[in-house]
């Protein structure tokens, strides 16, 4: 069970980022510690954001995991319009976003990173959290990325984050476009809930842009990206030298049939990064 610390002191500093609906800045706390610090603004009446932020909050207060970014502490403060400004204190990862590696990253340590991310899932789904908005960009890296070390990243934004229990009872389609499972965009339409599995499929769609520096499925609008995730049909650029365990990995994610999707545990004992 994670706990959040004291704070006797923090500075804030410049923007470093922006979360689903906040702004992220760096800042400095106790010990001079480098911090970051996640700023929600919520009107008294938004009544829907302020149940998200405190959901995320208590699934990021009990979550304790060295995969998963840890949140030190939660203050609140009347902001210059009335609004109620809430700040989440969360350690800071120094490495940078996955996403801007990209192009540099060689498949052996794709493997690599992509089982560090593999572990803090299967953590979230032992306790029963379902993240929602996995990405490159949520992924990041604790220090800068060693190629001589063993890569430690860590999941962040939880924004969209929430529990589940053993029935697929989602139905709110949500995320980033690229990285949105078949069944959540079919949800509503289809009366027939999502859970858990829409990570994996992130996951898969991560893996395949890492090693292919382009998504799986992709599109001049939403619309279209949501068609061709629909389908499930995707092919490899000719350019990519990807080996077949790569491969066969890829498949056991981006699986349309959420039941038949490899599980996080199942996905972790793939011969690719095991």
């Amino acid at each position: 069970m994670g706990e959040t610390q004291s704070l006797t002191s923090l500075q804030i500093g410049d923007v470093i980022g922006f979360g689903s609906f906040s702004t992220v800045h760096a800042g400095i706390g106790d010990g001079e510690i480098p911090v970051a610090v996640k700023r929600t603004r919520i009107n008294s009446d938004d009544v829907v954001n302020l149940k998200r932020i405190e959901r995320e909050i208590s699934i990021l207060g009990r979550l304790n995991h060295r995969n998963v970014v840890k949140l030190l502490h939660v203050m609140k403060e009347k902001g210059s319009r009335g609004e109620e400004v809430v700040s989440l204190v969360l350690e800071r990862c120094l490495g940078g976003e996955l996403f801007d590696f990209i192009l540099t990253v060689k498949e052996e340590h794709i493997a690599k990173i992509v089982h560090h991310i593999l572990v803090a899932v299967d953590y979230l789904h032992s306790q029963h959290v379902v993240h929602r908005d996995l990405k490159l960009e949520n992924v990041m890296f604790e220090d800068p990325f060693n190629v001589d070390k063993d890569p430690v990243v860590k999941l962040i934004d939880f924004g969209f984050s929430r529990e589940f229990g053993n029935e697929r009872d989602m139905f709110t389609a949500c995320g980033s476009t690229l990285y949105i499972a078949p069944e959540v965009l079919m949800a509503k339409e289809t009366g027939q809930g999502y859970s858990s599995e829409c990570d994996l499929w992130a996951v898969g769609v991560m893996s395949y842009i890492l090693l292919c520096c382009k998504p799986p499925f992709s599109g001049p609008t939403s619309y279209d990206i949501g068609c061709a995730i629909k389908s499930g049909k995707y092919a490899y650029p000719d350019y990519a030298l990807i080996s077949d365990e790569a491969k066969d990995f890829i498949a056991g994610l981006l699986e349309l049939d959420p039941s038949k999707r490899m599980t996080a545990r199942q996905a972790l004992e793939h011969s690719w990064i095991r």
